[in-house]
């Protein structure tokens, strides 16, 4: 199985929370204003991330169907099952097609997406270690989700799966 999402990134990503000298306000900075929003996009195995891509633009039905034929198909296995959430969102609007003898698993309601799309954890992840990054341009956030992405070994992968409750046979 593969869990496909995508998610926003910006350029004004910073942390959210941080520890500072006891009675001392704790500051960050971020670009007000002109920051650049992208999307990223990526499936979820039990052994990694697969066919991870960063666009500088929003996700349209036309490029995740380019995404999902050109990228993610090739790195499956036949017989493997794509999962694709936010059946409102661009991927829902026109179902995308799968070859490869892969084929399409069941569309997740977007009230239970958190709890049974494990790539939602992955994103969460991702998404805290790009606002610890504090990437300010497309340049960066690109060679910051590359380290990233080193960071997950298949075990965690294994263990996001596991957490939303499907069992690896």
């Amino acid at each position: 199985m593969v869990f496909v999402d995508e998610t926003g990134t910006t350029t004004s990503m910073t942390r959210l929370r941080g520890w500072g000298r006891k009675g001392k306000p704790l500051l960050g900075k971020a670009p007000h204003g002109h920051w650049m929003t992208s999307t990223f996009v990526a499936g979820l195995r039990h052994d990694g991330i697969a066919a991870p891509m960063l666009i500088d633009t929003p996700m349209t039905g036309r490029i995740f169907q380019q995404w999902l034929t050109d990228h993610l198909i090739p790195e499956l296995p036949p017989g493997s099952i794509v999962v694709c959430d936010n059946p409102g969102g661009p991927q829902g609007r026109r179902r995308p097609a799968v070859s490869r003898g892969c084929r399409h698993g069941p569309a997740l309601p977007s009230s239970l997406q958190p709890d049974f799309n494990p790539i939602e954890q992955a994103f969460a992840k991702i998404k805290a270690l790009l606002r610890k990054a504090a990437p300010r341009s497309f340049d960066a956030i690109v060679t910051a989700l590359k380290h990233i992405l080193k960071r997950f070994r298949p075990a965690e992968c294994a263990n996001y799966l596991r957490h939303s409750g499907y069992v690896q046979t």
